[in-house]
């Protein structure tokens, strides 16, 4: 399974997602500026999987969130990423953000996801997902159609959203719902294990910003003393929590937000 993560600049942090993920897998790129030899690691610049961004670019509008660089290349890595994987011949590789830790060998764990197109983490997150091309394709062909258009699409959109934060979660949920496409959703428990959506929410909630009526509260996993970030412990160097008061073994962490601070200390490499 060919993993990609696509981060502009070199950072501490992003060296240890890489080394954690190599643990268990043996094909990493990391697409990004600057990027410099790490051995074991297929390195790629950016600049040479750009096609669209810059067009994109013209029409993308930003609406709250973190920054408008930062919304637009979450947008734009999409684009990346079909174009990375057509350019290579890549049939399906797993996505994964700069924040999220793996634990095992995902041509295992992608086993129960492998009749699906895409995967997205409870309907429209895609910091830790399995895609094939022509999802992609759809994907950026919607991105920049919303966009551009601004259409009777982008006027439903916008009125289901209201005040939420435009961000690619919200067209990759729209891509979802209207592409056709099947889409596994890899925040479920299977066989006891899990793929963490958010390290600091403790409700495993089916959450949708597009179907309103979909969303519902589920029962809580269990929290850290301080209750910033969800329990764990360790065996064999992979981390557990507790759902329902039932083991579930987490083979990847996703450290959102604040919980990103804590990545040195998740690594068991």
């Amino acid at each position: 399974m060919d993993i990609v993560v696509i981060h502009n600049g070199w950072s501490d942090r992003l060296g240890i997602i890489i080394s954690q993920a190599k643990t268990y897998n043996s094909t990493i790129h990391w697409i990004g500026n600057g990027c410099q030899h790490i051995d074991g690691i297929n390195t790629h610049n950016l600049s040479l999987y750009h096609d669209g961004c810059d067009e994109f670019s013209k029409h993308f509008v930003y609406k709250r969130g973190s920054g408008y660089g930062f919304e637009l290349f979450c947008f734009q890595r999409w684009f990346v990423l079909r174009n990375f994987m057509r350019i290579h011949g890549i049939k399906r590789c797993m996505h994964i953000d700069s924040d999220v830790m793996l634990y095992d060998n995902m041509d295992t764990v992608e086993r129960p996801f492998s009749q699906f197109d895409f995967t997205l983490s409870k309907g429209h997150c895609g910091h830790c997902s399995f895609w094939t091309l022509p999802p992609l394709d759809a994907l950026a062909e919607t991105n920049m159609r919303l966009f551009r258009d601004k259409g009777e699409d982008w006027k439903w959109m916008l009125d289901k959203i209201g005040n939420t934060v435009l961000s690619d979660m919200i067209t990759l949920e729209f891509m979802r719902l209207k592409s056709g496409f099947s889409a596994g959703d890899t925040s479920g428990i299977i066989d006891g294990t899990t793929f963490d959506h958010n390290f600091t929410i403790s409700q495993q909630t089916f959450s949708s910003y597009l179907e309103h009526d979909r969303g519902y509260q589920m029962p809580e996993w269990q929290m850290a003393p301080d209750g910033l970030s969800k329990a764990i412990v360790w065996r064999d160097r992979k981390p557990f929590g507790r759902l329902l008061g039932n083991e579930v073994r987490f083979v990847a962490i996703h450290c959102s937000g604040s919980a990103k601070a804590l990545i040195p200390n998740l690594y068991r490499a």
